[in-house]
């Protein structure tokens, strides 16, 4: 089970020209600006939940997409080098290259 990903207030988008008016400066790679930290919550209660049931049930893995989304700066926003390349594309799904980008993070914990 892969945990729910880092929600933003409205859209990443939105967050991300709000951040640029009112700072002046481009939005860094990983932000907290406009980040819902209760879906931080959510995750760590569903880790904690899931390795409770994975004692009486070790076929179930949970996997925290924001172990691999964010960090202590924040969550990604952008993938590559461009403002376009965005991680999401709305409040809380990811861009292709925001799946991509988790996938390769996560993949051989799927797929082992």
């Amino acid at each position: 089970i892969i945990g729910p990903f880092p929600k933003w207030a409205g859209t990443l988008q939105k967050q991300l020209v709000e951040y640029n008016l009112k700072t002046g400066k481009i939005p860094p790679k990983f932000m907290t600006y406009g980040l819902i930290q209760s879906s931080r919550e959510w995750d760590n209660f569903f880790k904690e939940k899931f390795m409770e049931f994975s004692k009486i049930n070790n076929n179930i893995t949970y996997i925290s997409s924001q172990d691999y989304l964010c960090n202590k700066k924040g969550c990604l926003t952008i993938i590559g080098d461009s403002m376009t390349d965005i991680s999401a594309v709305d409040w809380g799904h990811l861009t292709i290259n925001g799946s991509i980008y988790l996938g390769k993070k996560i993949g051989n914990l799927i797929f082992n």
